[in-house]
């Protein structure tokens, strides 16, 4: 009898700690809905109100086309932008680099 109870006890047990770890993750679930929901109204209403060419287009727009196009367009503009920042960034980097480099090697 008393292997029985201890049993059913355990098996109790594992029951609710099942029920809870199920809540637990429910309710992270919820948050992470809740936070993306309140993140996505941000990036609507800032496309919606922002004055960066196309991006307030895409925001606007009525059709997926339409957002299709324009968000490809912002896209490709924004791709080429930080390809010409990277582009200069790096070549003033090995600018800077090849200064000090003959600094030092006058020493």
């Amino acid at each position: 009898m008393n292997a029985y109870l201890v049993r059913s006890t355990i098996a109790q047990f594992e029951k609710r700690r099942q029920a809870s770890r199920a809540g637990a993750q429910l309710v992270a679930v919820a948050a992470t809905m809740a936070i993306f929901k309140i993140v996505w109204g941000i990036l609507v209403n800032f496309g919606k109100e922002t004055s960066i060419a196309g991006l307030n287009n895409a925001a606007k727009a009525k059709s997926g086309l339409r957002v299709a196009y324009w968000l490809t367009i912002f896209g490709c503009f924004m791709g080429l932008t930080i390809y010409s920042l990277f582009k200069v960034y790096i070549g003033s980097m090995v600018i800077f680099l090849h200064v000090l480099h003959q600094l030092f090697l006058q020493r």
